[in-house]
């Protein structure tokens, strides 16, 4: 898939997640109420949609990054039967948790989990061969990887 295509996928997802979250028509939420997949009602919405995609073989990589006041534990595991694999990453907010913190939190969950540092690393990272992204946590991260994706 090239680059405009992924971005073009990746903003249609965040779009359709963030919508129904915000009207409270997914079952328990969406884009966490506008918190980028940041809460378990997020990571349910985020997972529906994954779920509705076509099984392509792909490699698909969750990024994740997210403030540390929240559940990252939450959103991956209703995640992980989805994904291959978990990269940790954090933006410039102020209220971001590094990419070690998230990742020392995930211990144990049943995905690969590696912390891939500063989201411009991760992303890098994320993107190499040929795979899905999922980007996922905070409405700051997914600007962010929108910013940085764009300018690509």
């Amino acid at each position: 898939m090239y680059a405009e295509e992924r971005y073009s996928a990746f903003s249609r997802s965040a779009r359709r997640a963030s919508s129904r979250a915000k009207s409270g028509s997914t079952c328990g939420g969406g884009e966490g109420g506008g918190d980028g997949g940041g809460s378990d009602a997020g990571a349910v919405a985020l997972a529906e949609h994954l779920r509705s995609l076509p099984s392509d073989g792909r490699r698909r990589t969750l990024l994740l990054g997210m403030s540390a006041d929240k559940d990252a534990r939450a959103v991956v595991v209703s995640l992980a039967p989805l994904v291959d694999r978990v990269l940790t990453t954090h933006c410039a907010h102020p209220r971001a948790a590094s990419a070690g913190d998230l990742a020392a939190l995930l211990v144990g969950v049943s995905v690969p989990v590696l912390p891939a540092g500063p989201v411009e690393q991760a992303l890098e990272l994320a993107r190499a061969g040929d795979g899905l992204v999922i980007a996922a946590g905070s409405v700051f991260l997914a600007g962010a990887v929108r910013d940085l994706v764009g300018a690509r």
